[in-house]
């Protein structure tokens, strides 16, 4: 009788290698991550989708802002203006 136990007392203590409760062990990232810059990969370049440029885009954003009207322009300027204004009281709330 008391091998019986010793033998399953054993087997408890000592857990199989790789078996965490069927559960997989994942590596955390920083291990992951290479520790000098010079061996990191570059992200390959991704081709645009061809519709329009950042660039363009910009352009004509910036086009349509200035040929705006001046009352339509202070609305949203306020607007923007008043949602700064809450940011920044939410940040002194949260420092």
């Amino acid at each position: 009788e008391e091998e019986s136990t010793d033998k399953k007392d054993e087997s408890s203590e000592t857990p199989k290698a790789g078996d965490d409760d069927g559960k997989k062990r994942e590596i955390p990232k920083a291990f992951l991550r290479p520790l000098l810059p010079v061996q990191r990969k570059r992200r390959a370049h991704r081709k645009t989708h061809g519709k329009i440029s950042f660039r363009l885009l910009a352009q004509m954003v910036g086009a349509r802002w200035k040929a705006l009207p001046d009352d339509d322009r202070k609305y949203y300027q306020d607007l923007a203006k008043e949602d700064s204004l809450r940011q920044k009281e939410a940040m002194k709330e949260y420092y």
